[in-house]
C-alpha cells in the first residue's frame, strides 16, 4: 500500500477521467492507485479505462522509464504505449536499441511486435558472424533464415525484400544477396521442439507432507513438528526437514494441517509385516465416532478409537491410511518381456 490520501486519488481519478496529461502520466497514475488498494474494475467505473487499457498503459510507462534516454523518451511521450507495451519481453539494453529503431522506421504496434520477435529469436539460432545484434540485423537474419527454408517464390520476394529494408549492417545485406544464387540455398538446422507438458489437474501434482516420524511418537515432537508450505506454481517445499508425496487427492488437500507418519502398530492389528503410512490432520480435533484420533499416554502419541467422546485432549483425526505398493521382483525389472507377460 502506497502512503497517498484519499484526496490524492480522486485527484489522480479525475485527472484519467478528462484524460490531462500525457499517457506516460496516466499510466503512473493507474500503478499509484492500484498500489494503493484500488482494483482495476473500481478504476474503470470512475474514469472508463478498461481494465486491458490499464494494464497496458502501466506497463508501456514502466518501459518508457527504462529507456533513460532524453531523445527517445520524447518521441514516445505524446503517443506510443502500444508500441512501448510490445517492447517489455526485452531487456532494458534491447529495448532501448529497439526503440531507438522503432522510432527511426517510424513502425506501428504490429511491426513492432515482429522486431521483438526476431530479437528474441536471435538468442535460439546459431547466428552467422554476418548479423550483429542490432534489432534491424534481428530482422535480417529472421528473413534470411526462412529463405534458406525454400519457400515459394512470392513469399521469397517478400522476405527479401524486407530484409535488406530492416538489415543495419553491410555485411547482413550481403548476406541475404547471395541467397539469390542458388547454390546458397540449403537448409538451416533449426533447434527441436521443446518437451512441453503442461500439470492439467490437482491429482497430477503430488501433495508433499512432513513426515513427523513413527509411532510412538513423543508428543513433544508432534507438536513441534512443521506443516510443509508449499509454493506456487509446482508446490515445491522449503524448510521441511523430511517429507513424503502423495497423490493430490481432495480428501489431503481438504485437510487443514495434514502431516504424515510410519507405523508398524494400529488399533486391532496384532502385529503388522509392512510398515503403513498414516496421514492426521492436526487442525481437526473434534471428536466423531466414526474416526480414529491421536491421543497423547504417558508421554507418547498413540492411536486411539473412542466410541463416545473421551473428555481428553485430542491431537488430530486419522484421514487417510496408506499401505506401500506391491512391487515386481526386483529380478524381472530387468526383463522387460517378462513384465509384459
Amino acid at each position: 500500500m502506497s502512503d497517498s490520501t484519499p484526496e490524492q486519488h480522486q485527484q489522480w481519478l479525475q485527472q484519467l477521467r478528462r484524460r490531462e496529461g500525457t499517457w506516460v502520466d496516466w499510466g503512473q497514475m493507474c500503478q499509484n492507485l492500484h498500489k494503493s488498494g484500488w482494483r482495476t474494475e473500481a478504476i474503470f467505473e470512475e474514469t472508463g479505462l478498461e481494465p486491458s487499457t490499464q494494464n497496458q498503459l502501466i506497463v508501456a510507462s514502466q518501459v518508457f522509464a527504462s529507456l533513460e534516454d532524453a531523445q527517445v523518451q520524447d518521441y514516445f511521450r505524446t503517443q506510443g504505449s502500444d508500441l512501448l507495451y510490445e517492447l517489455r519481453l526485452l531487456s532494458q539494453t534491447q529495448r532501448l536499441a529497439c526503440a531507438q529503431f522503432v522510432a527511426e522506421k517510424r513502425l506501428d504496434a504490429g511491426a513492432t511486435r515482429e522486431v521483438v520477435k526476431a530479437i528474441k529469436e536471435l538468442s535460439q539460432y546459431r547466428v552467422p558472424p554476418n548479423f550483429s545484434d542490432h534489432p534491424g540485423d534481428a530482422v535480417a537474419f529472421q528473413c534470411w533464415r526462412l529463405l534458406r527454408q525454400k519457400p515459394t517464390s512470392p513469399e521469397r520476394v517478400r522476405l527479401l525484400s524486407r530484409g535488406l529494408s530492416f538489415a543495419h549492417t553491410e555485411a547482413a545485406r550481403t548476406a541475404l544477396e547471395q541467397l539469390l544464387d542458388p547454390q546458397h540455398r540449403e537448409t538451416l538446422p533449426t533447434p527441436p521442439r521443446l518437451p512441453w507438458y503442461r500439470l492439467e489437474s490437482a491429482l497430477e501434482q503430488p501433495l508433499i507432507l512432513t513426515l513427523a516420524g513413527e509411532l510412538p511418537l513423543s508428543t513433544s515432537v508432534w507438536e513441534d513438528t512443521p506443516v510443509a508450505q508449499t509454493q506456487p506454481p509446482f508446490g515445491h517445499v522449503t524448510g521441511a526437514p523430511e517429507v513424503v508425496a502423495l497423490p493430490g487427492w481432495p480428501i489431503l488437500r481438504s485437510a487443514q494441517e495434514p502431516l504424515a507418519l510410519f507405523t508398524h502398530q494400529l488399533p486391532g492389528e496384532i502385529g503388522i509385516a509392512e510398515p503403513v503410512l498414516l496421514v492426521v490432520d492436526r487442525g481437526d480435533t473434534t471428536w466423531q465416532a466414526e474416526h480414529y484420533f491421536l491421543v497423547a499416554e504417558a508421554g507418547h502419541v498413540t492411536l486411539k478409537w473412542f466410541g463416545e467422546n473421551p473428555g481428553l485432549p485430542l491431537l488430530g483425526r486419522l484421514i487417510l491410511a496408506v499401505r506401500p505398493p506391491r512391487l515386481l521382483d526386483p529380478e524381472h525389472l530387468s526383463q522387460p518381456w517378462q513384465i509384459e507377460e
